[in-house]
């Protein structure tokens, strides 16, 4: 195949001339999209099916895939959970500051929409991550979500985990589809995105 290929870049040396080019391009252009959302969405996320702890265990932590959604399956309003464990992983470094954590509708191309707080919201978040030894403090954004402080600031190296307990505020009357998105502007760092689909649904009977 190999001897065919040469042949025929022998036979037609103007495509020849090119294909390299292209080639080099496209691979500069690969790079360059992967640094563009390493710099954007820092974040592998995911969730976590065991609390934080469970690492004292000695298992291994179980975790939902990359495109797998957070489903939050409610019966006549009620929810037999009270939280969902949201892990995120690290791809790059990062300075974690100031985050705002909030339900969001978003559509590719389009900005981000509030879901409206009377019919989901976070009514509390939780950072069990005692390694960093951060004292973070929320407060209502009120808009159906948290902005929330880290003092000192969170540094977080390539595969460092951040894990966030979130408890959701539930009103719908019909399935809602979603993400739970944390927005980083922690000044110095650009701010960055990380967002993980929602799925709700609410059963009457």
């Amino acid at each position: 195949m190999f001897s065919i290929s040469y042949k025929w870049l022998n036979a037609n040396p103007v495509i020849a001339s090119l294909i390299i080019p292209v080639i080099v391009g496209l691979g500069y252009a690969i790079n360059w999209c992967w640094k563009w959302h390493l710099l954007n969405y820092p974040f592998k996320t995911k969730e976590a099916y065991e609390n934080y702890d469970y690492y004292k265990s000695g298992k291994e932590r179980k975790l939902s895939y990359f495109f797998e959604p957070v489903e939050i399956r409610c019966l006549n309003n009620e929810w037999p959970k009270n939280k969902f464990n949201l892990y995120l992983k690290a791809r790059r470094k990062i300075k974690l500051k100031q985050i705002n954590l909030r339900f969001v509708n978003k559509k590719i191309f389009k900005k981000a929409q509030n879901i409206p707080k009377d019919v989901l919201s976070i009514k509390k978040i939780d950072h069990p991550q005692e390694k960093y030894r951060s004292l973070m403090s929320c407060f209502d954004d009120k808009v159906g979500g948290f902005d929330c402080y880290f003092d000192p600031p969170i540094e977080c190296s390539k595969k460092n985990i951040i894990f966030f307990e979130i408890y959701p505020n539930i009103k719908i009357s019909k399935k809602i589809k979603c993400k739970i998105s944390l927005d980083n502007s922690s000044g110095e760092e650009k701010r960055t995105f990380s967002r993980k689909k929602v799925i709700v649904t609410n059963e009457l009977i």
